[in-house]
């Protein structure tokens, strides 16, 4: 079940990254971004109508969705345990041997400016089990001539965190290309995909950062090549193993895009501990070619060069 939430993730082709405390930033306010306001929404599914209770300006996010369509109704709630106002959204995993939760989503014109980070408050019923799979997660998108480029992702996986206490994060969306910023809107994603069934994970007052979150202290590694091996990749390869040396814990994305700069395989959250890390790179889809892989992290981005033979 693990990796399940990772395989969705790439077929959306974003991922959350890095947690950053919010700080003294501007936040412009996202529609209900409170989930003060609920409405019952209708859809149609294979097995007829479903009805269910959502807040206003968001929809049933991957896996809701999907789920939606075989009538199962999403598993995101009202919850009157607010940080601020009266209401929140609880998002509670499904019974034994059901323990697959929820997500909801909300895309947003990003109004000519550029978006540098995604925040919200959270709150476990528990302190967080290791089962808990889950994130806030954001992509920018660009429409050029009717097609449709994701040119930045970010947010943040959840960390370890108190039971019954509002914890304020944050994540910076990183771009694929620093000079391309200006996206035409930006998507984000409040996700709690699997968990210890009965547990809940409230969410409340989300926001877009217009400025990038606080800096990380310096990692001491930040500066240390990236390595691959083999490289070349074989042409039989199925994938190569990337090491990145890093000086503390971190979470950081993986991303891994073609010399045309488009995102190819999947992008995947992962965590960073003191040493040497290794990550498996799966190769097998990918053409003859040159392609970058890029570590995302709250240090700063590294890259190296990976050629497939």
């Amino acid at each position: 079940m693990k990796s399940f939430f990772f395989k969705k993730l790439s077929l959306m082709a974003f991922v959350g990254t890095m947690l950053i405390s919010v700080g003294a930033l501007a936040q412009p306010a996202l529609p209900n971004a409170g989930f003060e306001t609920w409405e019952s929404r209708t859809i149609q599914t294979l097995s007829g109508p479903l009805t269910f209770q959502a807040p206003q300006s968001w929809s049933p996010g991957i896996f809701s969705g999907l789920f939606a369509g075989f009538g199962i109704a999403p598993r995101f709630t009202r919850s009157t345990v607010a940080h601020t106002g009266s209401a929140s959204v609880q998002i509670t995993p499904g019974l034994l041997p059901d323990s697959l939760g929820g997500d909801l989503l909300i895309s947003v014109p990003t109004s000519g400016s550029t978006a540098f980070g995604i925040g919200c408050w959270v709150r476990y019923s528990r302190a967080q089990p290791q089962e808990l799979e889950g994130g806030v997660l954001a992509f920018v998108t660009r429409n050029q001539g009717g097609v449709v480029d994701t040119i930045g992702v970010g947010g943040f996986p959840l960390p370890a965190g108190p039971a019954n206490t509002w914890t304020q994060l944050s994540g910076p969306i990183g771009y694929l290309n620093p000079a391309v910023t200006q996206g035409d809107s930006v998507t984000m994603l409040l996700g709690y995909f699997t968990g210890v069934p009965g547990d809940g994970i409230l969410f409340d007052d989300a926001v877009l950062l217009r400025t990038a979150p606080n800096a990380a202290p310096a990692d001491r590694a930040a500066a240390a090549p990236l390595t691959l091996g083999p490289n070349p990749a074989p042409a039989q390869a199925d994938a190569v193993t990337l090491t990145v040396p890093s000086t503390g814990a971190a979470p950081a994305v993986l991303v891994l895009t073609d010399a045309l700069g488009r995102t190819v395989g999947h992008l995947r959250n992962v965590r960073l501990v003191e040493g040497q890390n290794q990550f498996r790179i799966p190769t097998a889809h990918l053409s003859a070619g040159t392609y970058t892989v890029r570590l995302i992290a709250p240090t700063g981005t590294r890259s190296v060069t990976l050629v497939r033979e």
